[in-house]
This record gives structure tokens, C-alpha cells and sequence, in this order.
């Protein structure tokens, strides 16, 4: 009476082993545990590729809207660049970063601006080496647009692959991206740091990394571009895209943990339905009940 009882719980043991495996019939139990773990790695990959393409596209999203939005941009130059400063009229504080922005969004095919000098002649209020500057990041914000857009077709191809996924997929995709997103915290955190305590060579090196000449050192006594956007502008705009960007990591933290958890419970909750389904008490016996067996 013992030994058949022994020999139906090593058959229960076996079958749960099996079905914790993938593979074909036959194959294997190493090989099928093998070709888990691939797919495992896959999927961890692909959710780090996805948390990585997400906050990239955010962060960039944030610093295209602060570039070219007229309401931040009027709200900026009046608040850290008054009249007295830069010589112009309040009035005109509202045109001017309308001007200003509608040029990075590449609506304007000039950034000069020009003011009536009497006699139906006008008087340009930039040089040509700020033109040409503006030009510069009117190209640097172009490509931040680029770059944008990838970002966003490629989270969205990456977050389409959940949807073939299995629980244990999900759960280490969700590890995976994860792990990405605590990296970049920790890079993001580091930067934000030294724009902190360092703004000006932050500043400074920012710019040596992003253009490919000097025409961004300008002189506040003799060029208004430098007066009309000084540094604390700057600041500003880089306080506000910090504390953005910050949100923004902490919804995508938040998403991709809820994700792990969700496949982790499913998993544990099947994981014991099927244990359950599988001891000798509840599993049917062929041929009646367990005291017709006897």
C-alpha cells in the first residue's frame, strides 16, 4: 500500500519540475531550463532598452517644451532680464520671447529683430556672430526633436513586446528596466550635484561640448543676446527641467515596479492553484475515489 503512494508523489514532483521548465516534449530538463533563462535575458534586455528609451524621450520632451514654449520663455527674460538691463521696453518683453521661441521651433527663418530708428529706417538689435549662435541652438534643439522621436518609437516597439511576454517575462523585463533606471538615477543625481554647486563650469563645459566654436562667449556691454539670456536664465531653466525630469524618473520607477509585482504575484498565485490541483488529496484517480482504491 506504501509504495504505490511513494511512486504517485515522485510522479507529482517530476510533473511540477516539468511544467516549471519550457521546451519540447522530451527535451531535456537542463536544456529546457537553459532555454528559460535565454529568453529571461531577452526579456531583461528589452525592458532595460525600454526604461532607458523612456526616460530619454521625457527628459528631451521637457527640454524641447522649456526651448520653445512663448509663455516660458516671455515669463524668463522678464523676470531675469529687466529693461534696464537690456535696454528694451517692457512692452515689448511679450513680442521678444514669442520671437525667441518661435525661432527655436523653427518657425522664423532669421532670429534678427529689428526696431524703427526714425526716418523709415530700422535698427538691428543683434550682431551676426548672435545670429549665427542662434542658429547653433536652433540646430541642437532640432536634433534633441530627433532624438526625441526615436526615443519614443522605440519605447513604444519595446513596451508592444509585454504583450508576448509570459508572467516570468514580465517580471524580469520589469527587473531589468529597473536596473537601468537605478543607473541613470545615480548618473542623472551626480550631474544635478554638480550643475548645483558648480553651475558655471557646468555652464561652461556644456557649451565646449555642444558647439564647435566660441561664437557662445559673449560680451553683456556690447551684445544684448548675452543681456536678454544671461546665465541665471539658465539656471533657472535647469532648476525647472531637474525637478521635471526627477518626476518623470519616479512615474517610470513606479511603473516598472508595478509591473514586476503584478507578474510576480500572478505567478506565485498560479504556482499554488497548481501545487494544490497536484497533491494525491485532490487530484482525480482513475477508476473512483481513493477508498475504492483500497
Amino acid at each position: 500500500m506504501d509504495e504505490p503512494f511513494a511512486s504517485s508523489a515522485g510522479e507529482n514532483a517530476a510533473t511540477r519540475e516539468e511544467r516549471n521548465t519550457v521546451g519540447t516534449p522530451g527535451e531535456p530538463a537542463a536544456g529546457r531550463k537553459t532555454g528559460l533563462a535565454g529568453w529571461n535575458g531577452i526579456a531583461a534586455l528589452v525592458g532595460g532598452i525600454a526604461a532607458a528609451a523612456l526616460l530619454i524621450f521625457g527628459m528631451l520632451a521637457i527640454v524641447c517644451f522649456l526651448a520653445e514654449s512663448s509663455e516660458v520663455m516671455t515669463r524668463e527674460i522678464t523676470r531675469f532680464a529687466p529693461p534696464e538691463t537690456t535696454g528694451l521696453s517692457a512692452d515689448l518683453y511679450p513680442e521678444m520671447g514669442q520671437h525667441i521661441a518661435a525661432f527655436l521651433r523653427g518657425e522664423k527663418a532669421s532670429f534678427q529683430y529689428t526696431l524703427p530708428a526714425g526716418e523709415g529706417l530700422v535698427r538691428p538689435l543683434f550682431h551676426d556672430y548672435e545670429l549665427r549662435h542662434m542658429e547653433d541652438c536652433r540646430g541642437l534643439i532640432a536634433l534633441a526633436e530627433r532624438v526625441r522621436n526615436a526615443a519614443g518609437i522605440l519605447s513604444a516597439i519595446c513596451l508592444m513586446t509585454l504583450f508576448i511576454l509570459k508572467k516570468e517575462g514580465r517580471q524580469t523585463y520589469a527587473d531589468g528596466g529597473l536596473r537601468v533606471l537605478r543607473t541613470l538615477c545615480i548618473l542623472a543625481a551626480g550631474l544635478a550635484l554638480w550643475a548645483v554647486f558648480d553651475f558655471d563650469h557646468f555652464f561652461t563645459v556644456f557649451h565646449r561640448l555642444a558647439f564647435t566654436n566660441d561664437l557662445w562667449l559673449l560680451n553683456p556691454r556690447t551684445d544684448l543676446l548675452i543681456r536678454l539670456m544671461p546665465e541665471t536664465l539658465f539656471m533657472d531653466l535647469s532648476i525647472w527641467g531637474l525637478g521635471a525630469a526627477g518626476c518623470w524618473l519616479l512615474l517610470l520607477s513606479a511603473g516598472f515596479r508595478l509591473l514586476g509585482q503584478q507578474a510576480k504575484r500572478k505567478k506565485e498565485t498560479q504556482n499554488t492553484e497548481r501545487i494544490n490541483h497536484e497533491l494525491p488529496g485532490n487530484r482525480p484517480q482513475a477508476g473512483g475515489s481513493p477508498e475504492n482504491q483500497g
